[in-house]
């Protein structure tokens, strides 16, 4: 967070729909604002999409190119809103073959942001604890990757938040009345902690392995059931499209989180059946609360056999028409109905943005689980230390 401001948001937008000329299918780019020689420019990226009417996933490659940008209103002195004009040429569309998620972050430049740090062994043989220190100037080499990372483990929620309100012939032409405007970046930097906690187990979980495994599975991130959120964005969106200043820090405008599993990562074998399970129970935090790590083992504690997140799972991939999509909720179907020759395993993600002082070196205990946790699984934890945590929310989520 930028220290001595306030973040208001007014009536804008950051993308902007165009069509290809060869298949005529309405797509969002985004709009990453960079200074060079003075001006403000946006490069193209790569994105992921849904064709209108139906539940196939399509990917969009752009060449590499500049767009031009003009400014418009803006957030406030800090954060600019943006519309885009731009020219394009004809690309390819393909059927996308794999999940609803797919992106992973090159392991190379992601070591390089998230350094790993040593830890002392645990006297617990089913625990151990992972620690990482964000290194802030590393993050420019990859940040590209990592906003594509981050909009996809959106794009599930936010093709709820449109669901219903699309026209095929012109989906969102102003796009103020779009359902999905200004999320998440309007909503309380708590809940973009939130969500930022979630990613970063998952991030964890897909590149770094857990329990002894490299091959975890993240069908989707559960960030769809967030109603109260999308409850609030429509009052938000409402009071923007009225001109009226939004400060989404303020204390009114903090909602509860979403109950329910965090996260879930699955191991599967080659026959379709789920092997393992992984529940992930994920905090992210200006300062370090104990209070909040001993909640977060509790409730790993008392999850009953079945995670309730396997329920929410289904409910996504009913949503999308692929042979992947279909394989996984066949799978988790039959898990939820005899789950006998799967194990169970958990995680706990703690994001901080305090470093300890030496000699200390994690706020987790790196020798034993929290007392909190009084069931007898392997239980691993994910450590985070970020020193400037307000910062990196705007810079990823708010595009400060």
């Amino acid at each position: 967070m930028f220290k001595g401001s306030t973040l208001r948001i007014q009536a804008g937008t950051r993308t902007r729909r165009v069509f290809s000329s060869r298949h005529r299918l309405p797509f969002f780019c985004g709009a990453f604002p960079e200074r060079v020689d003075g001006t403000t420019r946006v490069q193209a990226f790569s994105v992921s999409l849904r064709w209108i009417g139906i539940t196939t996933l399509f990917t969009r490659n752009f060449l590499s190119r500049w767009f031009t940008q003009k400014r418009s209103r803006t957030f406030s002195n800090k954060i600019q809103i943006w519309s885009t004009t731009c020219t394009t040429s004809e690309t390819s569309c393909e059927t996308h073959r794999f999940m609803i998620r797919f992106r992973r972050l090159t392991l190379a430049t992601l070591n390089a942001w998230l350094t790993t740090v040593v830890v002392g062994p645990s006297s617990v043989g089913s625990y151990r604890l992972r620690l990482w220190r964000e290194n802030r100037g590393a993050l420019a080499a990859f940040k590209v990757e990592l906003d594509a990372y981050l909009a996809e483990a959106f794009d599930d929620a936010k093709m709820r938040l449109r669901r219903g309100f699309e026209d095929p012939l012109s989906p969102f032409s102003d796009p103020q009345l779009d359902p999905a405007a200004n999320y998440p970046r309007a909503l309380h930097r708590v809940t973009l902690q939130g969500y930022f906690g979630e990613t970063l187990a998952v991030i964890a979980v897909e590149h770094f392995g857990a329990h002894g495994y490299n091959d975890w599975r993240v069908p989707a991130l559960l960030f769809r059931f967030h109603d109260q959120e999308f409850q609030h964005l429509e009052l938000i969106n409402e009071r923007i499209r009225a001109g009226q200043v939004h400060a989404p820090d303020e204390t009114r405008e903090q909602r509860p989180g979403r109950t329910g599993d965090d996260g879930l990562a699955f191991r599967m074998s080659t026959d379709g059946r789920i092997i393992d399970v992984l529940t992930l129970e994920a905090k992210c935090l200006s300062a370090n609360r104990p209070a909040t790590i001993a909640e977060a083992h509790s409730k790993l504690a008392a999850a009953s056999g079945l995670p309730s997140g396997v329920r929410e799972l289904i409910n996504i991939l009913a949503d999308y028409d692929t042979p992947q999509t279909r394989q996984w909720q066949e799978a988790l179907i039959r898990y939820r109905k005899d789950r006998a020759g799967s194990g169970r395993a958990d995680g706990v993600a703690y994001a901080c943005g305090r470093v300890p002082s030496p000699p200390r070196l994690s706020w987790l205990s790196p020798d034993r689980p929290d007392g909190a946790y009084t069931i007898q699984r392997v239980l691993e934890g994910f450590e985070f230390q970020i020193a400037d945590l307000g910062g990196l929310i705007d810079l990823l989520y708010r595009g400060a």
